[in-house]
């Protein structure tokens, strides 16, 4: 047959002619003259090909959400990751902290604080747990008397061991960059303590430069020696937080 168009020969089956007209429509005999397509609305559209609707081509193209509400699902997901990021990270707030439980005693830690005992070898088998952070550390030691010790408690009784214990601090003396301070001790409940300045490496990501509070707690046996730290230029800010920390130190 030849294209009604340009009068081409056209092969029979093809459907479009080399002129890119379509010479073979459904429903339109070879030869005839092209029919326009009608659309279930009666409206007419050009030649299509056979298969293909007007509806079809007429498709509502996709929406798309509008910058402003997207940047405000965006602003809406950073905030909550926020939140959580600060809620964790701030060693103050004692709903996040976890309670870590030992065969010998039970002890509430901040969550923003790891367990990074394996870094800490060097002291010896004496350590029984260290939790740092960028704010804050906590080094838990543990010293068992000897027998000649253990009879002297037994004898004296735990109250008088912590007194002995007390007097003993009373002599002693640090030196912090130079400066020689003696200690001042005092007691808490169950255990006696004292402030000071020291320089520790790597104990909390901020500073070497720290402030220390160091606790004795008096057992039959053992004697466990709790330290707490900061920096200290943070002493004013997390000072209540750390005695917190000593008071949350239960042996069971």
């Amino acid at each position: 047959m030849n294209c009604p168009y340009c009068g081409r020969e056209v092969k029979d089956g093809e459907v479009f002619c080399e002129c890119g007209r379509p010479v073979n429509l459904s429903g339109a005999a070879a030869g005839s003259s092209p029919q326009p397509a009608v659309s279930s609305g009666g409206t007419s559209s050009p030649y299509l090909p056979e298969g293909v609707s007007l509806e079809s081509l007429h498709k509502p193209a996709r929406s798309t959400p509008p910058i402003w509400l997207v940047a405000i699902v965006l602003l809406a997901c950073v905030g909550v990751i926020l939140f959580f990021m600060f809620k964790n990270g701030d060693i103050t707030k004692e709903s996040s902290w976890k309670t870590v439980e030992r065969p010998e005693y039970t002890v509430k830690v901040p969550s923003a604080l790891k367990d990074e005992k394996k870094r800490m070898v060097s002291i010896g088998a004496d350590l029984l747990d260290f939790f740092s952070g960028k704010e804050a550390a906590i080094l838990i030691n543990k010293k068992d008397w000897t027998s000649s010790q253990k009879e002297m408690i037994k004898q004296l009784g735990k109250e008088a061991t912590k007194e002995q214990i007390y007097n003993l601090f009373t002599k002693r003396w640090v030196t912090v960059n130079g400066v020689k301070t003696e200690l001042t001790p005092k007691m808490k409940g169950e255990y006696i303590y004292f402030e000071t300045e020291t320089v520790k490496k790597n104990y909390i990501d901020k500073t070497d430069d720290l402030f220390e509070i160091e606790a004795y707690f008096v057992t039959d046996d053992s004697l466990y020696e709790v330290d707490v730290f900061c920096a200290k230029s943070d002493e004013s800010k997390y000072k209540d937080t750390l005695y917190k920390l000593l008071d949350n130190f239960k042996l069971k």
